[in-house]
């Protein structure tokens, strides 16, 4: 479910090794017809117009200072993988944050016979298009939903000071970021930047559909511990232009200061291991287990 044929490079390479390992077949694109011109949609944004210009400026300078880094964010095609699949245009009834679907739309999708739905891009999805698919709509949300529904991603746990932020992948429910956790990753927060937070995020989160279609796969429930999110905790929203009045100057001003703090000795997440059960002793007693290059071996 898409707007557009070009997708994020980490998209790009989340689907060419599901489909290059035999795990998913795609069968039916469903590409949204989105009318509103270009002047429409500045106009519906100019009250977060601060975000928009924070975002770009620390965009540019993450991709300056971080030349070398994959960058999660370019734009690819994906017609490679759908240049022989069937097509549905559809255009959705739109309310001011959510996409419903026509019957006769739901209908086309229903006899094209997929097993599940991806939602890459549209609004939020509510109705009928969320029953479309014996095993629903799948969705990314890149925050914790327990503690950061809505959105933008990775923006307020940089505000609030959080240590980690996390991706999901849902089933889909009519409440928004209430659905069944599929599966999940939690990294590490960087204060300094919302474009280096995204980019690990999205990388990280990449890898949560091959994790999600093996276990449906091999015959085992869709992640039976994790239970459908019934937390209704604050629904965050786009800020507006008086709050980043305030902080927009702060958090530029943080580049040259966690810069720093990062060369530094920092924090780590360690995990060890016992021969005999007991009672817990000194650390040394223990076995460490090695933790990769890009990260840490934790138990959240």
């Amino acid at each position: 479910m898409i707007d557009s044929i070009t997708q994020p490079a980490w998209v790009d390479m989340m689907l060419g090794q599901v489909i290059s390992r035999n795990l998913v077949e795609i069968t039916l694109v469903i590409e949204n017809i989105d009318e509103r011109t270009w002047l429409e949609k500045v106009w519906k944004n100019l009250p977060h117009l601060g975000y928009y210009v924070y975002e770009k400026i620390d965009r540019v300078i993450f991709r300056a200072i971080f030349r070398k880094l994959p960058d999660a964010f370019a734009r690819r095609t994906i017609s490679r993988y759908v240049h022989t699949t069937q097509k549905i245009a559809v255009r959705p009834k739109r309310t001011e944050y959510c996409d419903y679907f026509a019957s006769e739309d739901i209908e086309k999708i229903k006899r094209a016979g997929c097993d599940l739905l991806l939602r890459l891009d549209f609004r939020v999805l509510r109705g009928e298009i969320l029953k479309a698919a014996p095993l629903g709509v799948w969705s990314f949300h890149h925050g914790d939903s327990q503690r950061y529904r809505g959105g933008p991603s990775s923006f307020w746990e940089i505000i609030e000071g959080s240590l980690t932020t996390g991706v999901i992948l849902q089933q889909l429910a009519e409440n928004l970021d209430c659905g069944l956790v599929l599966a999940s990753h939690i990294s590490p927060t960087y204060h300094y930047s919302l474009a280096r937070s995204r980019h690990q995020n999205s990388w990280r989160g990449s890898e949560l559909f091959e994790r999600a279609l093996k276990r449906t796969l091999g015959g085992h429930a869709m992640n039976p511990e994790a239970p459908e999110i019934t937390n209704q905790g604050a629904l965050y929203r786009l800020p507006s232009n008086t709050f980043m009045l305030k902080k927009l100057l702060p958090m530029l001003f943080r580049w040259p200061l966690r810069i720093w703090q990062e060369i530094r000795p920092s924090d780590s997440w360690l995990m060890c291991w016992q021969d005999e059960k007991k009672e817990f002793g000194v650390i040394s007693e223990y076995h460490r287990f090695d933790s990769p290059a890009d990260g840490f071996i934790a138990d959240p």
